[in-house]
């Protein structure tokens, strides 16, 4: 077989997707790595024939002072993309502060775009687990200038978790700041997983500051477009505590232990289902599967990771599934998988 490679021009990414094959673990679908930051090929689909629009350029005054941003709409729905130039060269006080500037600047710019909801966040930061002078890495210190800016934004910690949206944060190879916001006019519905701390929650064992993130968003029922469950990067993580050290098998077992439980959740937020009892069929609640992307850390576990999952999700349609190869937020993490869902009828077999 050939690789399958599919380019969205609109944003010049390249994406590089598994191809089909029959339901099997001794099957390889042949697929190469994503290495450039990009967003995942459901987002791309659903802005790639829509017009960008420039809001701010670099130096400009205002909340966006500095910042490179652009902004694109498709009907309801918006994208705000935006770069801080450099990031990986600053120092930790400047990062924070800009990672807070950045994130008060979304909020000015969704208020001034029909006050627009963020459901989804895609933060992709230069040289994530580089540790900085002050011992903390650069992941802490980006999640020290977010929750700086989500706190005045929500006004205190009690409300944080009833509003922010769902995010991924991941390691790339270039050397700015990247955060593509997704928005809807209406709010979506946060959704965490019944084992897991929440991450405004998280002790000073992971930073100062806490992250802050939804694991998952319903969307709004009004919009169609976008798929009924928004999961952010999900990892080996019970409690607050990264499992399975050293174990790609294991780590990744767990993580879609994680997605399967988080799904659960949703399912039992709108629907009125036991999620505990859903939440003891796995392989069930992944056929709820839409599209999904999978970060691996160390180049050797590929192979690995494609033949846990993919007889998993061998339902989904096979330019949904992703594989990039980029470092995780946290060292001891091999893997992390994201995706969306429906909160309807689980896909069929692949098989027949």
């Amino acid at each position: 077989m050939t690789p399958s490679l599919t380019i969205y021009a609109h944003f010049g990414y390249l994406a590089h997707t598994m191809l089909t094959g029959p339901r099997s673990t001794t099957f390889a679908p042949t697929f190469k790595n994503i290495t450039r930051a990009s967003l995942p090929g459901w987002v791309q689909r659903i802005f790639e024939d829509s017009v960008k629009r420039d809001a701010y350029e670099l130096g400009t005054c205002g909340p966006c002072e500095g910042f490179l941003v652009s902004i694109i709409e498709a009907s309801d729905l918006m994208l705000i993309n935006i770069r801080i130039p450099e990031a990986a060269s600053l120092a930790p006080l400047l990062l924070q502060q800009r990672t807070a500037q950045t994130y008060h600047a979304i909020r000015h710019i969704l208020k001034e775009n029909q006050s627009r909801h963020a459901v989804r966040i895609w933060n992709y930061i230069p040289n994530i687990q580089e540790i900085m002078p002050d011992g903390l890495d650069r992941y802490m210190v980006f999640n020290a200038g977010r929750y700086a800016a989500y706190y005045d934004w929500f006004c205190q910690q009690e409300t944080l978790g009833s509003h922010i949206p769902t995010a991924t944060g991941i390691g790339h190879t270039g050397t700015d700041l990247l955060i593509h916001v997704l928005a809807t006019k209406q709010a979506g519905q946060p959704v965490e997983n019944p084992r897991q701390v929440l991450a405004q929650c998280y002790s000073h064992r992971y930073g100062p500051m806490p992250p802050c993130f939804a694991r998952a968003t319903i969307t709004p029922s009004q919009d169609v477009t976008l798929p009924d469950l928004l999961i952010g990067g999900t990892a080996s993580v019970c409690g607050e505590q990264s499992t399975h050290d050293n174990d790609i098998t294991a780590q990744t077992e767990e993580t879609l232990v994680n997605l399967a439980h988080l799904t659960g959740a949703a399912i039992q937020s709108v629907h009125g289902v036991d999620a505990a009892n859903l939440s003891s069929d796995i392989d069930t609640l992944l056929r709820r599967f839409q599209s999904m992307r999978i970060y691996y850390r160390d180049a050797c576990h590929y192979d690995t990771i494609k033949n846990i999952v993919w007889p998993r999700v061998d339902h989904i349609d096979p330019l949904r599934v992703e594989m990039v190869h980029a470092d995780i937020c946290r060292q001891e993490l091999l893997v992390e998988i994201e995706g969306t869902a429906t909160l309807s009828q689980p896909q069929s077999s692949g098989q027949d």
